[in-house]
């Protein structure tokens, strides 16, 4: 079945946090958290907790930390997951959306989409070199294609100033 809208479609989510894998098949590697492994409740409680004031769900980064193998930045990130079967794979097409000039479009589980979320940033760091956008800065949301992101979107703020900004990256 082709869905319209990828908000009409149920989502499932994989994570992954900037510390070693624990599975043996994935030594060396960044911790990915199943979506079955979610629904059973896990946190971590560095990396990926609820807040129990805010109840807000909490994500950590460090700037040093691992990475996966095609970046350089340490991330605590969901990744939506659109095939009810675990055995698709995270970036195959029945596991996600595809924009309609696609021109495989109908390949993919949804086609366009939108995602809404409410988000605070309480830190982000505090050394670098201000004349480059990504000091100051972390990445609050991404939308990633096969061999690229159309869509970045950073909150950055500057240790001398009172409120940041947002900004994004677009291709």
């Amino acid at each position: 079945t082709h869905s319209p809208n990828w908000t009409q479609t149920k989502l499932h989510w994989k994570l992954n946090v900037p510390i070693e894998d624990v599975k043996p098949e994935r030594k060396g590697l960044v911790m990915e958290v199943s979506a079955a492994e979610l629904n059973e409740g896990y946190t971590h409680p560095e990396w990926f907790y609820t807040d129990p004031q805010s109840g807000a769900l909490v994500f950590v980064a460090p700037n040093k930390a691992m990475t996966t193998p095609n970046s350089s930045n340490a991330r605590s990130e969901l990744h939506a997951m659109l095939a009810d079967n675990p055995e698709v794979g995270t970036y195959e097409p029945a596991n996600n959306f595809a924009v309609a000039s696609n021109k495989n479009a109908e390949d993919y589980a949804a086609v366009g989409g939108k995602l809404s979320a409410e988000l605070a940033v309480n830190h982000v760091s505090l050394s670098g070199d201000h004349r480059h956008n990504d000091s100051f800065s972390v990445v609050i949301g991404q939308i990633h294609a096969r061999h690229n992101e159309p869509l970045k979107i950073f909150y950055r703020k500057l240790p001398d100033h009172e409120y940041g900004s947002v900004y994004w990256n677009y291709e």
